[in-house]
């Protein structure tokens, strides 16, 4: 199996993303959920009385996230990870 070409490939390089961009969009669509889930009144009646709250949760804790980044924390850059890295 070991010699099997498709074992044998080098993993690609990794995606350069900017996680400020990607936490930004993930808060524009809690926003977006949170606006739909009001206005409709069958999204916050009954069972689903809490989901304009969830929509609202993940809103909020997505800046947290955003004031975590901003102030220079949660990346990876110039970490060495060593043999310890999984692979």
């Amino acid at each position: 199996m070991s010699d099997d070409p498709i074992f044998q490939r080098t993993p690609p390089p990794p995606v350069r993303v900017d996680t400020k961009k990607v936490l930004l969009v993930g808060i524009a669509c809690w926003a977006v959920a949170f606006v739909i889930t009001w206005i409709v009144p069958a999204l916050h009646t009954g069972d689903k009385k809490d989901w304009p709250w969830i929509a609202l949760t993940g809103f909020v804790l997505g800046f947290f996230a955003w004031a975590y980044l901003a102030a220079g924390r949660g990346n990876a850059q110039g970490v060495d990870f060593g043999s310890s890295a999984p692979r």
